[in-house]
């Protein structure tokens, strides 16, 4: 039986009446090494769709240690830096990484998938918009948690939560949002 035969229906897609498989962006701001569950699942999910499609990159801040060889899929990096005080992440200006722009300028998606709503997401954003793809998003935290344990301040959690929330506004008719639970929608304070 053909290889192409045997993937999932959804991967089979055809586009723009050529027949080809999907080629897919994985836009993080984790990556392993960092052993966080974002890395951990952006991993795994490139690893199963780099088998799946046609190709997966990844588009992710630079990060230290990190293993490239034998792997399924592409790591499209740009220039990072530690955050103070979470040293295991990394944050970089992908719009100012020359070497970075030439990379993903070489790269035709059809889909961008956002693991983030902060810099890789919104490069995740910027792409779909050039390319004319549509853009996904997945949810991997309660934000204003994370914002108030790193922190410890009310304010600067909601103003932080607002920032994500308009991330995901700017592009909710194409939005796929994965909440563990209806109620954890209700957690998202609008105000």
């Amino acid at each position: 039986m053909d290889e192409a035969n045997t993937r999932p229906a959804i991967l089979q897609r055809k586009m723009k009446g050529d027949g080809r498989l999907m080629k897919i962006g994985q836009f993080t701001d984790t990556l392993l090494p960092v052993v966080d569950g974002v890395g951990r699942v952006v991993s795994n999910y490139a690893q199963a769709m780099g088998r799946l499609c046609e190709a997966c990159y990844v588009i992710a801040p630079q990060q230290k240690n990190l293993y490239q060889g034998s792997l399924p899929y592409e790591i499209v990096d740009f220039s990072g830096i530690p955050l103070p005080k979470l040293q295991q992440y990394r944050a970089g200006l992908p719009a100012l990484d020359a070497h970075y722009l030439s990379r993903i300028a070489q790269v035709q998606l059809d889909i961008a998938h956002a693991h983030s709503p902060f810099i890789a997401g919104r490069e995740a954003y910027r792409i779909s918009r050039r390319q004319g793809i549509p853009l996904v998003g997945t949810f991997h935290s309660k934000y204003y948690d994370d914002f108030y344990q790193y922190s410890h301040s009310s304010m600067l959690s909601s103003m932080g939560n607002r920032l994500v929330i308009d991330f995901f506004s700017k592009w909710e008719d194409s939005v796929e949002n994965k909440l563990e639970s209806k109620s954890d929608y209700k957690d998202w304070s609008f105000n």
